[in-house]
């Protein structure tokens, strides 16, 4: 019976989930807009035009990148490639549940690394898993140059890394700029680290400004940065900065309710003289934070959850458990009775995500109040503030199906697994981080 709830019971709520994601593949309004460009961009190069094509696309490269291979290996039709990047999606969250616990395991133990499977995959990440945006492998792709930081692993790896997580989002290179600095903590860097670092960045920049060329025929990205896209009131951003943790439709709290234990549970480290590695993750966060409050969309115009910071929250989930395992594994409730109760707890919080796999389009309820759009400021923001804190939340509204035979099923799996992960995670003895400064 132990052996049935330690082990059985993860691995079967785990193929309940890659079902429902194989049998569900969603192919997203934004997918076939990136393609109108990307094909638009195609025409514009075979006809010798370098400097702006007639229907340009605002995102950023590594999906362009992925499309052309695409085409590359065969892809006919647009729907092809829309239903590879779900696919890459599906495989992309096979492999990050493997890459985040043998980082964590590698790096802190065996107890870090269940702990790590519940605290990701107990939030949004799994309704993305067989999405055709770009966040899972985004993701998967930050996570592994955050594991090659971590982990000291070569320079060259390190930087060949950076470049393609940095290519996933255009504003993502600063942020990794400050995750690849934790690894100086306790080691000076070496001129040629610093010349690769440099070389990386100016790879990431140069290879978004070609782009914007190709496409604007401006180096920068000139759809992002239109008036109607940048919250310009103080007021409106701090209503986004607040509902970006705390709103019951799409807030971290809600939604990633394990993260913010998480955090919680870390930042005693910032008080400490080893809490470096915590100030760079709360920087990080804070700066995405405000940053995403100045946009028009903060959780990302069609999203279940806080999609935009779902590239971000596996890696930061790795540096704290890596750097502070005691104090990550403190909050882990040793009795029986403790580990049931806060199951049940979170499996409250956690079963809408697999809900949402099968339901989307019944609870669903995106950031995009079609048809008051961002231009029309005056109506889009009181729209916006409506949906992120008066509506029904989206968790709720897919509490509703829970009922459901399959969601009852994988209700009954989920909580036995998370019965088994909290019980692996209380029951091991917690051992030192390596490489890097370790919680007391």
């Amino acid at each position: 019976m132990k052996y049935l709830v330690l082990f059985a019971a993860p691995v079967a709520f785990s193929l309940l989930v890659l079902a429902l994601l194989v049998t569900h593949f969603h192919y997203e309004f934004d997918s076939f807009r990136l393609l109108i460009g990307h094909f638009s961009l195609r025409q514009a190069i075979a006809l010798g035009h370098y400097h702006g094509c007639a229907n340009p696309d605002n995102f950023p490269p590594f999906q362009h990148l992925t499309a052309a291979a695409m085409i590359a290996a065969g892809a006919k039709t647009g729907l092809a490639i829309v239903r590879g990047w779900a696919i890459t999606s599906f495989v992309s969250i096979v492999a990050l549940a493997i890459l985040a616990f043998t980082t964590a395991r590698k790096l802190a133990g065996r107890a870090s690394a269940w702990l790590a499977m519940l605290v990701i995959f107990s939030g949004p990440v799994i309704y993305y898993g067989s999405s055709s945006f770009n966040e899972v492998p985004a993701a998967l792709v930050t996570l592994a140059f955050t594991a090659t930081v971590l982990c000291r692993g070569p320079v060259w790896q390190t930087a060949i890394l950076f470049l393609i997580a940095g290519m996933t989002k255009e504003v993502a290179a600063p942020f990794l700029l400050l995750i690849w600095a934790s690894r100086w903590i306790k080691q000076r860097p070496r001129a040629g680290e610093i010349a690769a670092m440099i070389l990386a960045t100016l790879a990431t920049f140069a290879a978004t400004a070609a782009l914007n060329e190709l496409r604007f025929g401006t180096f920068y990205n000139a759809e992002n940065i239109k008036p109607f896209r940048i919250v310009s009131s103080l007021g409106q951003q701090a209503k986004y900065f607040a509902a970006l943790w705390c709103s019951p439709s799409g807030g971290l709290v809600f939604f990633w309710p394990m993260f913010v234990v998480l955090l919680l549970a870390c930042a005693r480290a910032l008080a400490r003289k080893d809490g470096a590695i915590m100030w760079i993750v709360l920087l990080i966060l804070l700066g995405l934070m405000t940053g995403l409050s100045r946009w028009h969309a903060p959780f990302g115009w069609d999203c279940w959850g806080p999609r935009l910071l779902v590239p971000w929250v596996p890696s930061l989930t790795a540096m704290m458990l890596s750097a502070y395992p005691r104090d990550a594994l403190r909050w882990v409730p040793r009795s029986r009775a403790g580990i049931i109760f806060a199951a049940i707890i979170l499996v409250f919080f956690a079963l809408p995500h697999v809900i949402a796999i099968d339901h989307g389009p019944e609870v669903l309820r995106e950031f995009n109040p079609v048809p008051v759009m961002p231009e029309d400021s005056a109506r889009y923001y009181p729209h916006q503030n409506y949906l992120m804190w008066h509506e029904t939340p989206m968790l709720w509204m897919a509490l509703r199906y829970a009922t459901d035979p399959v969601n009852m099923l994988a209700a009954i799996l989920e909580l036995a697994a998370i019965i088994g992960v909290l019980t692996n995670s209380a029951t091991r003895e917690i051992p030192a981080a390596k490489n890097i400064p370790t919680g007391s």
